[in-house]
């Protein structure tokens, strides 16, 4: 199956779930306190609060919207059609648009910041350097990005959303893993983190990773 393909099938699964996600999920920053310190943290980061911060795969727009209560300019992309409509209907205020990471290029210094919350997951191993490449590109010298993953090694495709099966292939990484990637890409380490599930959430352990695009290409 080819890498587009994957990409397709994911694009469809979360079509399939998007009013699911956002009844189930839409809050959720609200029980997890170890998140939003992280994403606190990452805003103290954007020094150029003129440029926009990417939320890549924005889903309904809650990450996106936490963001731009803490002060930043949020751009919401996500593959899934059915997502971005529900994120522009709840935040008509702010921008998002329907697009594909692998298809997405981004001029140099364009970019305040980036997060890339489970969207990574659903790019084959060898196009994940090749995106965080381009962030890099688009990236402010020192600007911040923060990516999170499910852990483990390999790929699971045993994908079941809210109850029902999804087919969608996840991409699995260490910490280590993706470190390498974010360093080949032009990235300085700020913090690695993992924590496990919380209750209610899909049970897998998690690894968050801050990094700074180096000040000079």
């Amino acid at each position: 199956m080819t890498d587009r393909e994957e990409l397709r099938k994911a694009a469809h699964g979360w079509d399939e779930v998007a009013s699911e996600y956002a009844a189930n999920l839409y809050h959720e920053l609200d029980h997890k306190p170890f998140d939003r310190a992280l994403l606190a943290e990452f805003a103290v980061m954007v020094d150029r609060r003129d440029l926009p911060v990417f939320d890549l795969g924005c889903g309904p727009g809650h990450i996106s919207n936490h963001l731009g209560g803490l002060g930043l300019r949020p751009h919401g992309l996500d593959l899934s059609p059915s997502m971005i409509e529900i994120a522009r209907r709840l935040h008509p205020e702010l921008v998002f648009e329907v697009g594909d990471m692998m298809e997405s290029r981004w001029p140099p210094d364009t970019l305040g910041g980036v997060i890339a919350l489970y969207s990574l997951i659903n790019l084959t191993r060898p196009d994940v350097p090749v995106v965080l490449g381009r962030l890099a590109e688009g990236l402010v010298g020192g600007g911040p990005l923060l990516v999170a993953v499910h852990h483990g090694e390999g790929e699971s495709h045993e994908v079941e959303l809210f109850g029902r099966p999804v087919p969608m292939t996840v991409t699995l990484f260490t910490a280590d893993e993706m470190g390498g990637y974010l360093a080949g890409a032009g990235f300085l380490i700020v913090e690695t983190e993992a924590r496990g599930p919380y209750p209610g959430e899909y049970q897998s352990a998690r690894v968050y990773v801050l990094a700074t695009r180096a000040a000079s290409r």
